[in-house]
């Protein structure tokens, strides 16, 4: 999850290079350029998850759950990784992005008052339309990535002292409710992953002309493999029907011939 919160800011940053800078960013945005960054930071968030590997397990400290190893690896996960976490899940990513959207919204405005004076009327609309629905959009997506990590990362923040409190109190009310909201601040967690394409698809033209293409050639294909399937089997019930009436007509053809037969022997019979 770290890992996509990051990939986030990368989005982020490709549009400031690509609202400040548009032709450099044709020479900058190679698949060279886009993998490094990538690898590196996949590479650095591995290294800082990695004591996972020898932390957790199972044993006879966790009575059969995979959890912390020990009392010190328990105390180390509850009360200092899960600020580590948050920083990386939510904290960094969101002060990047923020930025980052106050610098695309400074040039999408720069670059609105630099073409007002020399563009069409109707030209300057839809160019400012264009980028009413980016600012926009990167707002959105600022605002529910805020919404739906956040509070995830306050949520492994305070269980252990709520916990704590509940177990002390015996309130079995309060740990129950505690207990599940687990479930929803993770599904909400990972509905961002579903919303962001929606919110990054519905501004690039260019991304629906490409999916509108690739969608009716699976539909083309779809279709001429259902149609190849059906003739295939109309040939195959036609040649069965063929061998069929074929064998019919050798047995009748067979059967006549006996007949005949019979029929000549009878007549020999008679005249002797």
């Amino acid at each position: 999850m770290q890992y996509s919160s990051w990939i986030l800011v990368f989005v982020c940053i490709e549009r400031i290079i690509k609202t400040n800078f548009p032709l450099r960013f044709i020479r900058i945005a190679t698949i060279r350029h886009v993998f490094v960054p990538l690898i590196i930071l996949l590479v650095a968030l591995f290294g800082i998850n990695l004591q996972f590997l020898w932390t957790y397990g199972i044993n006879s400290y966790t009575a059969g759950q995979c959890d912390s190893l020990t009392q010190e690896y328990d105390s180390f996960h509850k009360y200092v990784f899960v600020y580590v976490d948050f920083v990386l899940l939510s904290a960094a990513p969101l002060l990047i992005m923020s930025v980052c959207n106050v610098f695309v919204f400074i040039a999408l405005t720069r670059i609105k008052r630099e073409r007002s004076g020399m563009m069409h009327d109707i030209v300057f609309r839809r160019t400012q339309h264009v980028g009413v629905k980016l600012t926009k959009m990167l707002f959105v997506c600022t605002v529910y990535f805020l919404t739906a990590t956040v509070h995830v990362s306050v949520y492994f923040i305070l269980y252990p002292y709520y916990k704590y409190k509940y177990d002390t109190e015996n309130d079995t009310h309060n740990r129950a409710i505690l207990e599940f909201m687990w479930s929803p601040t993770y599904l909400m967690q990972y509905s961002i992953h579903s919303v962001n394409f929606y919110l990054h698809s519905l501004t690039n033209a260019k991304f629906w002309k490409k999916l509108k293409i690739v969608l009716c050639r699976c539909h083309k294909r779809t279709k001429s493999s259902s149609s190849s399937s059906s003739s295939s089997s109309s040939s195959s019930s036609s040649s069965s029907s063929s061998s069929s009436s074929s064998s019919s007509s050798s047995s009748s053809s067979s059967s006549s011939s006996s007949s005949s037969s019979s029929l000549s022997s009878s007549s020999s019979s008679s005249s002797s």
